[in-house]
């Protein structure tokens, strides 16, 4: 099954390029990225493999 987080923030150029380079770079598997601009706030749903590499990208995430 996929583990999926919601990320939400200002929306500036670049944030799910600079998400999915993080998360790989930390050795998580994406199993998908869906990304929206609404307005001036930018809310995304990442999906990974497993609850221990979720509760890993929310600390890397947290940090940008």
């Amino acid at each position: 099954s996929l583990n999926t987080i919601r990320v939400e923030g200002k929306d500036k150029k670049g944030r799910a390029a600079k998400i999915s380079k993080a998360l790989g770079k930390a050795g998580i598997n994406l199993r998908g990225l869906t990304a929206a601009a609404i307005g001036k706030k930018f809310v995304a749903h990442v999906a990974v493999d497993s609850p221990a590499d979720a509760a890993k990208a929310m600390k890397i995430l947290q940090e940008m």
